[in-house]
């Protein structure tokens, strides 16, 4: 009954938090009309506090790590493995500058989430259809371009099944490849206890967020670009399960 009341509080509380955010939204984009270089900034750190406060509601310790493995001069693409819903929010509460997800176009149709999302950049794709997948990240490269960084999760999907992860698509690998930007391996552990499980009662656990040393492509030669794609999955594979087994041993 607890893991019920928790899940129920937590809604309410995103809910009621995301009502008065358009107040925050009207005073930010008056803000940003007389400081435009700093717009994407403020509106990125108030939804950084979204999460956080999010995260802190759900009572679950998140652990980040490798945070010296972020370029801090350039904009990268981060790869992350997809287990959980929560999985944006854990991000979100980690990650020391703004980024635009790359996300389901799905959640495009969730209102007061998609308004924020568009705020920071973010990108909808729709798997199933090839021409706007090229439009997304052909958009997304144009963001690296202009200094943002971008942040993907290649599987495509929410991994339901028992392997570490599903095959990454490798396409959207260009987002990094074709500026030339570097590949910031991003490991997940923890979030698929939470909630989906057992939904809807809410388990709090664990959650760790790792960032890998990030993966240099500029200067790349064919081939070198050509094996990324495996070389990140397998990598995040790697650690990704080196975490869960440690975790499974401490519990």
């Amino acid at each position: 009954m607890i893991g019920y009341l928790h899940t129920a509080f937590l809604l309410i509380a995103i809910v009621l938090f995301l009502l008065q955010s358009l107040i925050a939204l009207v005073i930010l984009q008056v803000i940003g009309f007389f400081l435009p270089e700093k717009k994407l900034q403020m509106v990125f750190r108030y939804v950084q506090f979204f999460f956080r406060l999010t995260w802190k509601l759900t009572g679950c310790p998140l652990t980040v790590s490798g945070l010296e493995n972020i370029p801090d001069d350039r904009a990268v693409l981060f790869v992350g493995n997809h287990r959980s819903y929560l999985d944006i929010v854990a991000v979100g509460c980690a990650v020391p500058h703004p980024i635009a997800f790359v996300a389901k176009d799905r959640m495009e149709k969730v209102p007061l989430i998609r308004l924020w999302m568009k705020q920071i950049h973010c990108l909808f794709l729709n798997r199933e259809d090839i021409r706007q997948g090229l439009q997304v990240i052909l958009a997304a490269i144009e963001e690296i371009k202009n200094g943002l960084s971008i942040f993907i999760f290649p599987e495509g999907t929410r991994n339901r099944g028992e392997d570490a992860l599903l095959p990454f698509h490798a396409g959207s690998f260009k987002i990094a490849l074709k500026p030339g930007a570097p590949v910031v391996p991003v490991v997940i552990n923890g979030t698929e206890d939470l909630l989906e499980p057992h939904f809807p009662r809410f388990v709090p656990h664990p959650v760790s967020v790792t960032f890998l040393a990030p993966i240099i492509t500029e200067g790349m030669d064919r081939q070198a670009a050509k094996d990324v794609p495996a070389r990140t999955e397998e990598i995040i594979r790697t650690e990704y399960l080196r975490r869960r087994k440690e975790a499974c041993a401490h519990e």
